[in-house]
């Protein structure tokens, strides 16, 4: 039997599997490294990062929430955001790996990658130090102090990148958030993306292919019209992927292209993620998406959190376990 792992790398080669990859049982995900002080924050309390931006994370919530407040807002004028931020610094000592290095080392690598979280993304940044509306408009009124601060967010994240696996070269794969869209469109049009962020990625996720990672990019929205430049900028697996993007559609374009590239998610939080869901809608619906994309491969089933973080752990379990059971009915 392949391991979870070796089904992940057939997947993204479109080479036969004899299972599903359950979810996230593929990696063990790292959160926590020496440089995780950047963004620290907790459920349940307001903080700020290191940047100066403030975060709340309600008990209730899925994620922290950007405070972009007037009382909180960091960028107070786009035309004068070098006065306001200032990137961390990211010194550290060797000596200071230690202890993920051991962790990373514990990990079995024929069963898992060890993935390198990193969050927030680069458009995310840019929407904590500002209004959110800002973050879009000044595209298109302020697009040169935008260029600039893309710019400085990108080098600083290549910087952090690379301090992690120039330690810890055991780890295999990077998972990166950026949030690209809502559930129905992306926030900014294909031609604005090729102009403020698809250079910022490539030099990004370069930095994960120069040390042999693979890269998994976290956008739980729609991101159909933002496929190909996924794959250009580097990207091997799109996790979070809605089920209002047309997913058969993309399926069928992995295919016949024959590209190397995976679609993570599809499943409805709406079904699985409330106080009042029950075990039965909950299989019945895991049975429903595995019937209706199962067929066209290069796909993960799976919720579209950006990890194992429903507020429902047990709903999670369920989903797990129920992915196991169809695995039988369509691998025999």
């Amino acid at each position: 039997m392949m391991t979870q792992k070796e089904r992940f790398l057939a997947l993204l080669h479109n080479e036969p599997v004899d299972g599903f990859v359950n979810q996230y049982a593929a990696l063990t995900l790292f959160r926590q490294t020496p440089l995780s002080f950047v963004d620290a924050k907790s459920r349940g309390q307001k903080s700020q990062s290191a940047w100066g931006f403030w975060y709340d994370w309600p008990a209730n919530e899925p994620g922290a929430i950007p405070m972009t407040d007037e009382e909180h807002v960091l960028i107070k004028d786009i035309e004068d955001w070098r006065e306001y931020v200032k990137a961390p610094d990211l010194s550290t000592k060797d000596s200071d790996w230690d202890e993920l290095r051991a962790q990373v080392r514990a990990v079995d690598s024929k069963e898992q990658f060890c993935a390198a979280f990193m969050a927030p993304g680069t458009f995310e940044y840019s929407h904590y130090m500002m209004p959110f509306e800002d973050a879009l408009c000044n595209l298109l009124v302020y697009p040169d102090e935008m260029h600039e601060l893309i710019d400085y967010i990108t080098d600083f994240r290549c910087t952090y990148m690379d301090e992690i696996l120039k330690h810890v070269p055991e780890i295999d794969m990077v998972f990166c958030h950026d949030d690209w869209g809502s559930k129905n469109s992306t926030f900014m049009s294909p031609e604005t993306f090729h102009e403020f962020y698809m250079p910022a990625y490539k030099k990004l996720y370069g930095v994960a292919k120069d040390h042999g990672c693979l890269v998994v990019h976290h956008s739980d929205s729609y991101c159909t019209t933002l496929v190909d430049d996924m794959i250009e900028i580097g990207i091997d697996c799109w996790e979070g992927c809605l089920p209002s993007n047309d997913i058969p559609a993309i399926q069928k374009k992995i295919e016949d292209e024959k590209l190397n590239f995976i679609i993570w998610g599809g499943m409805d939080s709406g079904v699985f993620d409330r106080d009042d869901s029950t075990e039965e809608e909950i299989r019945k619906h895991v049975a429903d998406t595995i019937a209706k994309y199962h067929a066209g491969g290069h796909w993960i089933p799976s919720v579209n959190d950006g990890m194992p973080l429903i507020l429902h752990q047990q709903n999670y379990d369920i989903i797990t376990d129920e992915i196991k059971k169809q695995e039988k009915k369509y691998f025999s």
